[in-house]
């Protein structure tokens, strides 16, 4: 009987101890984690990369760890750089940020324009040749208002897409001088760099203009289906933002003056939710067929009548600017005019994070989008009272471009 018990005890501990082994890992035993190359000496996270090319050669931040079409790694928990070189094709480039759960897979596709000498494919090289040798683009499910082929550069790297909103002219909440003059001006640098622009809900306008929250979602969704079919997708919103609860919400600009004394309890604030466009919906899903997402939000101007009577509310009820939102995304670059909670300014002719980006784009488009963002953020660090950011979630090619 004792003789019993003892086994019984050593196999819980066994067990056990297998258990606790493979929890970072994903549920792999340390035996298994040992044939994984290893990036660095603290590495102990698992990433898959995978590739459409057999003899992948694949290198995490300048470290070759092997040749294959799929690929276990292990990383510490830190941001890396990724290339993947598949024989006969050009290299591509990804950016990667932590958390990594051992599951989510970094893909790389190769396909036929990426060759290095495509006037010697051969026409059965990959199932998807067929579409990308079509030099025209395929067409939306809305209309789409593009610039014309003699002032549009070439786009080598696909076809991008772009929803501009300038939020201006609210109803109820205050007019806002700014948004509009910074939608325009936004929307005609992308159009000239090559974006494609989703058709104005009202004609005779060259951006979304004042739009109501019922507009904001058609827009959006017609966004997302453009997205299905593009390689880059870019959301440009300026006009008024708030947080709620610590969520972040975008202002329609037929929001009606809310009822402040309402605003104290949770039902005065679902009502007010609302009526206010939530980001996560709004970004949710852009970056499921792309292979980046650029959301970028000159939002979180003043709201007086908000702002004003913070006193008569309970403790931890805030509006003031927007937090970041709560979804995460495959392919995303969310870029901010301020910090979380911050106040943006609406500026004279033009907001500071918006005039630092007409400013970039003239100077500078054509560098890397990451790059590009970097630089933005340096523009407007110390000249107002806001700090932009901007961030990655998931994994953005190293090189993608605003400007081709």
């Amino acid at each position: 009987m004792r003789d019993g018990k003892l086994f019984s005890l050593l196999l819980c501990v066994v067990l056990l101890s297998g258990c606790a082994s493979g929890m970072r890992s994903g549920g792999r035993s340390l035996q298994d984690l040992s044939s994984y190359p290893r990036v660095s000496a603290d590495a102990d996270r698992v990433l898959p990369l995978s590739s459409n090319r057999d003899k992948t050669q694949f290198t995490v931040d300048g470290k070759p760890v092997g040749e294959a079409s799929e690929l276990n790694v292990l990383v510490n928990n830190q941001p890396h750089k990724i290339i993947a070189e598949a024989p006969g094709y050009q290299p591509k480039e990804s950016f990667i940020q932590p958390p990594y759960d051992g599951v989510s897979v970094v893909s790389f596709s190769f396909i036929y324009k990426d060759k290095n000498d495509i006037g010697t494919a051969s026409a059965n090289d990959g199932a998807d040749e067929p579409i990308l040798q079509s030099s025209k683009p395929p067409k939306f499910p809305e209309p789409l208002s593009t610039a014309s082929s003699a002032s549009r550069p070439p786009a080598p790297h696909g076809l991008r897409v772009a929803l501009v909103i300038g939020n201006s002219n609210y109803q109820a909440i205050g007019e806002l001088p700014n948004p509009l003059r910074d939608a325009v001006e936004v929307a005609k640098r992308l159009k000239n760099a090559g974006f494609s622009l989703l058709r104005p809900v009202r004609p005779n306008q060259d951006v979304q203009a004042d739009l109501t929250l019922e507009e904001m979602r058609q827009a959006d969704h017609a966004l997302g289906q453009a997205a299905q079919k593009a390689e880059m997708v870019l959301l440009y919103y300026a006009g008024h933002g708030l947080q709620l609860d610590g969520l972040p919400y975008l202002v329609p600009v037929n929001l009606p003056m809310p009822d402040i004394q309402s605003l104290g309890t949770q039902e005065g604030r679902d009502a007010l939710a609302s009526q206010l466009a939530s980001l996560d919906e709004l970004i949710k899903g852009l970056d499921e067929h792309t292979q980046v997402a650029v959301t970028i939000f000159d939002a979180c101007r003043e709201i007086p009548a908000l702002n004003t009577h913070r006193s008569m509310f309970a403790d931890g009820v805030k509006f003031r600017g927007l937090v970041r939102p709560q979804s995460t995304g495959k392919h995303r670059l969310l870029a901010f005019s301020a910090g979380s909670g911050e106040l943006a300014s609406d500026g004279n002719q033009h907001s500071p994070y918006t005039q630092a980006f007409m400013d970039e784009f003239d100077q500078n488009a054509a560098q890397k989008v990451t790059e590009f963002f970097m630089h933005i953020q340096a523009r407007v660090n110390g000249a107002t009272g806001q700090t932009p950011e901007f961030s990655i979630q998931g994994s953005v090619p190293t090189d993608i471009y605003l400007k081709p």
